[in-house]
Parts: structure tokens; C-alpha cells; sequence
């Protein structure tokens, strides 16, 4: 068999390259090649979606970083060499985004960022959507991996339509092909979607996102008092390799800003929609007394009805605060309390 196949020879038909069968058999095909092994695919379409608060940005500065810089590892997956990045910031400040580069290169010991550039301050505010600015960024630095950080603060269009979602596709297709790049999208969960679980689908915007892009990463951060550092992760879509179906655990570092791999989730479903805040937090105070005891709460809170324990004393005594400083409680002495009479307002479903 010769090499891979000489894309220049191809012949071009109805705007298609065609390529015979007998060519593709008498050539090797592409190898697929990683920029994080089992994770980012060389020269894929990839997004990244996640929820609020999630560390999307963080993320993707730290993937960043990690790559520019040729560090091993990312989050525990192999980095087999650095690449050149382009990191399109279109939410933070160039402030807020500064001091989050130094806070991850810090901790990651990181002091050549020589292939790594960021955008800041806008001069112009064209729809980036256009891919024109895009475009003249890919010329002067030519990235192999570029990030767009995110894909709907980026324009103003309406993100929910699928054509036009299509015809930004397209045009960052164009631009993926001539630059040889590879993309990676941030996107947002739709808002009130917990309940739908861990899946790709809650990514905000129209299908055509969904169809168009080779690899879906999903980003959440866990709904259950006892873990709020603790954000989970999974590759839902990568189109030209089997992928663990695993949920990873990674954990805050508010401290040093970078997030870190803890082991795997088993059980994803207590960490997706938190009853206990959403609902029973609320409740809990509505099945008290108009005067009650630290150890009265303790014992409803904690303990729950069926003597199962819901969440930790710490989240109780939080709790007990957080409705002191709303006022729906007052503290009358030490270890006792009193409802103040005020009422919660939940919204109900009309017609």
C-alpha cells in the first residue's frame, strides 16, 4: 500500500472530492491523532457544555495552558505534545481573565506560555458570528487549537434557530479545514433542566449544534449540599473512537483555581437535582413549630423522617443561619428560635 491519500489530486465534482474505492483501499487512512488523549481528537469539532457555575472558563484555561505550555497531563488524561492556542474570550474582562492565567499557571508551575494567546479588549464589536474577525486572528497566529469561550456572548443572533446555527457551522467549517484546525465551542445547559440527567441534549441552543459537532464534552457542577466543590465531567460524543461512558468527580480548588480529578461518580442522580435546597429546605422550616430548637431542626434535617441521614450538620447549621440573615427565622436565645411570620412564595402553574 502507498501513503495517505494526496488530497491535492483529488478530483473536485459538484463541489464534493471524490475519492475511488480503489484508492482508499490502496492507501492508508489518517491515524487519529489526540491533542488530549482520549478526550480532544486532532482536528475535531468539539464543545464543551455545562452548566452555571460549573468552571467552564476555568476549564478550558487550564486545557489551555496545559497544552501551550506541553505539560503531560490534563486532569488525568496524556497530553502527547504542546500545540499552539487561541483562546477567544468574549465574556470576562481581560482583567478578571488575567488574573485567572496566573492564578492556573501558578499552580501548575507553568512559565513558558509562548504558544498561547488570548483576546482582550474589543475595538470593533462585529458580530463574531460573521467569522471575519475570526478569521484574521487565524492568519496572524495560526492555532492548531482554537477555543471560543463562548459560543452564544459571541453574537447576537438568535441561537435557538437552527439556521443559524447552520450557517455559523458552516463558516467555522470553511475556516477548520483551512487553517487545519482543531475547535472548541463553550456552550450553556438550558436553564431548569436537571431533570433530563447527565446528557448532551440539555446543551441551550438549536439541534444543529447537537449534529454538527464530533465531540461533546459536559461539564456540571454537583446540586447536593454536601459537595459543592465538587463539579462532574464526561465525554458524551466522540465521533471516531469508543469512549468511557464514565463520569468523572473533579474538585474546586477555589484556592489555587484549578480543578482536579477525584475519582469517579457512581451515582449520578443525587448530584444533579438538589431536592433538599430546591424543596425540602423550605419544607423543613414549614414542618417546624413557631418555636423550635437547634435540636429540633437538627433532628428534621438531618435525620429526615425516615431516620436516613439527608445531608451533613454543617449544611443544617448553614441552613439555620441563611434563614436568620432572610428573616423568615429570629434567634431568641441561644439554641432557640422563633418564625417570623414571613411567607414563602412558591411560583405555581396557571390555567
Amino acid at each position: 500500500m502507498s501513503d495517505h491519500v494526496e488530497k491535492d489530486e483529488i478530483p473536485v465534482v459538484g463541489g464534493f472530492k471524490v475519492y475511488s474505492g480503489d484508492l482508499l483501499l490502496d492507501t492508508e487512512p489518517e491515524p487519529l491523532e489526540w491533542l488530549v488523549e482520549c478526550l480532544i481528537p486532532k482536528g475535531a469539532k468539539s464543545v464543551l457544555a455545562g452548566s452555571t457555575g460549573s468552571n467552564k472558563s476555568f476549564w478550558c484555561l487550564q486545557l489551555a495552558l496545559s497544552l501551550a505550555s506541553g505539560k503531560g497531563r490534563f486532569l488525568g488524561y496524556d497530553i502527547p505534545g504542546p500545540a499552539t492556542v487561541l483562546y477567544i474570550n468574549t465574556e470576562g474582562s481581560l482583567a478578571s481573565v488575567h488574573r485567572r492565567v496566573r492564578g492556573v499557571a501558578d499552580t501548575l508551575n507553568i512559565t513558558d506560555l509562548s504558544r498561547f494567546k488570548l483576546t482582550g479588549e474589543r475595538t470593533s464589536y462585529d458580530d463574531l458570528w460573521t467569522t471575519v474577525a475570526i478569521r484574521e486572528l487565524l492568519v496572524k497566529y495560526k492555532p492548531e487549537l482554537l477555543i471560543i469561550d463562548n459560543a452564544y456572548s459571541s453574537t447576537i443572533k438568535d441561537v435557538s434557530k437552527n439556521d443559524v446555527v447552520r450557517k455559523f457551522t458552516t463558516k467555522l467549517d470553511r475556516l477548520k479545514e483551512q487553517f487545519n484546525l482543531t475547535l472548541l465551542l463553550v456552550c450553556h445547559f438550558n436553564k431548569g433542566t436537571y431533570d433530563q440527567g447527565f446528557i448532551l441534549d440539555r446543551t441551550s441552543g438549536a439541534s444543529a449544534l447537537i449534529n454538527w459537532l464530533e465531540c461533546g464534552i459536559l461539564l456540571t457542577k454537583s446540586q447536593h449540599p454536601d459537595y459543592e466543590d465538587l463539579r462532574l465531567m464526561k465525554v458524551d460524543k466522540l465521533r471516531d473512537d469508543e469512549y468511557s461512558p464514565d463520569i468523572w468527580g473533579l474538585e474546586w480548588d477555589h484556592e489555587n483555581t484549578v480543578l482536579q480529578r477525584v475519582g469517579l461518580i457512581d451515582d449520578v442522580r443525587p448530584h444533579l437535582f438538589n431536592v433538599h435546597k430546591a424543596g425540602h429546605l423550605h419544607q423543613t422550616l414549614e414542618m417546624m413549630q413557631d418555636e423550635f430548637t437547634t435540636r429540633e431542626w437538627l433532628d428534621i434535617v438531618v435525620k429526615g423522617e425516615n431516620g436516613a441521614r439527608t445531608v451533613s450538620k454543617q449544611t443544617a447549621h448553614n441552613w439555620l443561619n441563611r434563614f436568620c440573615r432572610d428573616g423568615l427565622i429570629k434567634k431568641v436565645h441561644q439554641g432557640v428560635y422563633n418564625k417570623t411570620g414571613m411567607t414563602i412564595i412558591r411560583a405555581s402553574k396557571v390555567g
